[in-house]
């Protein structure tokens, strides 16, 4: 028949003074809790509820695929971008797909909003972030911040 994805929104928000760990932790609760309503496909009740889809401004999506998927090897660590990005539903989507040697990522994005360079970026700081808190996740989001200040300075350039 297809494949078919169900969305089920979750708002997570973070102190910088939460550990990492518990922060994962909570975030797994409320989205395990999110998880009793995924019968219920968003597209569905959006159209016979009549009311907008719902505004998200970054959508992340941990793809968990089967293990034939999972244990193919990543040939090349370069970013691919695709000029096309109009069809995003939110100004940021990403995918993040696990792989036998890491994992990859992919952005779908407003390309009146974000240059290609700036996504470049996210996904590199993205990167790093998931670096440093898989060696010490009893860290906080100030504890990165300030292992990194010097090199988080860099501006984001967005389209004007």
């Amino acid at each position: 028949i297809g494949f078919f994805v169900n969305s089920v929104i979750v708002k997570n928000d973070i102190t910088k003074d939460e550990k990492y760990i518990d922060f994962l932790k909570r975030v797994n609760e409320d989205t395990l809790k999110f998880f009793e309503y995924q019968s219920y496909p968003l597209e569905v009740l959006v159209k016979e509820l009549d009311m907008p889809y719902p505004k998200a401004s970054v959508f992340f999506n941990m793809l968990n695929l089967d293990d034939g998927y999972k244990n193919l090897i990543i040939k090349s660590f370069e970013p691919i971008y695709v000029e096309n990005s109009n069809e995003a539903k939110c100004e940021l989507a990403m995918y993040v797909t696990e792989r036998k040697n890491g994992i990859e990522l992919h952005a779908n994005y407003w390309n009146k909003l974000f240059t290609v360079e700036t996504i470049a970026h996210i996904l590199s700081e993205y990167e790093k972030m998931l670096s440093f808190f898989s060696c010490k996740s009893d860290s906080s989001y100030n504890d990165y911040e300030n292992t990194n200040r010097q090199r988080l300075q860099v501006t984001i350039k967005r389209k004007r």
